[in-house]
């Protein structure tokens, strides 16, 4: 079963609970929320590195559209930008390029290994940056690519 990032945590005997997002959120959905979904405290396991579900709030510099970037790419590789960097569809590529949606990180560093190997001097940098409080899950915090983060609101 896929667990999301919106589900609390009750262990308090977790040795990991002070660090954990899910824990705080359970204190104040208790206090506050008439209703909320809750990870069952029976299936939990928590180890010395928390449990499987351990969400840790960190501040990242999220980076918004390489457009300087793809500016200095040759005209013959230009067409082929799209397939290089494989975000999925067209429109989702197009919406990071242009600054929409935001790189985490480990997708700066990707998007920064490929514009090297087509001869981009990438000292240029991204269009912007700006620093975000963002949801890291424990067990990926180590993962280059597939690194997920998601914005706290």
């Amino acid at each position: 079963m896929d667990i999301g990032f919106k589900e609390v945590c009750p262990m308090a005997a977790c040795k990991k609970s002070a660090q954990c997002y899910r824990y705080e959120a359970y204190l104040q959905a208790e206090a506050n929320a008439l209703h909320y979904d809750m990870l069952n405290p029976r299936l939990l396991k928590c180890g010395k590195n928390g449990c499987p579900y351990l969400l840790i709030k960190e501040r990242q510099r999220m980076a918004y559209g390489f457009r300087k970037l793809v500016a200095e790419v040759k005209l013959k590789d230009a067409r082929n930008l799209f397939y290089l960097f494989r975000f999925g569809s067209q429109s989702s590529y197009d919406r990071r390029r242009r600054g929409i949606y935001p790189l985490n990180p480990a997708e700066q560093e990707f998007v920064l290994q490929k514009f090297k190997t087509l001869g981009v001097d990438t000292s240029i940098g991204f269009d912007r940056y700006e620093w975000q409080d963002v949801l890291v899950a424990a067990n990926e915090k180590k993962t280059p690519r597939k690194s997920t983060t998601y914005k706290v609101f």
